[in-house]
């Protein structure tokens, strides 16, 4: 969805950078070894680039606690 833009990313980041960055840091070395062995560079192709454009994301705006950002949200 973010992908097609359905989604906006500052929206994606905002609400799942944990949840997508951190399950890549463990399944990253894991998904290597999976396509050597089956050969293919497809497995995971979708997440681990969904990771890496949160990663470059949050490297040009980085991320702030919720109850700092909207401090003044009444």
């Amino acid at each position: 969805m973010v992908h097609r833009r359905q989604i906006d990313m500052d929206l994606d980041c905002d609400f799942f950078s944990h949840p997508i960055l951190h399950p890549w840091n463990i399944a990253d070395n894991y998904v290597r070894e999976l396509r050597e062995d089956l050969g293919r560079e497809t497995p995971w192709e979708w997440f681990q680039r969904l990771a890496e454009k949160v990663e470059k994301h949050e490297a040009q705006k980085p991320a702030l606690f919720a109850f700092i950002e909207n401090k003044d949200w009444a």
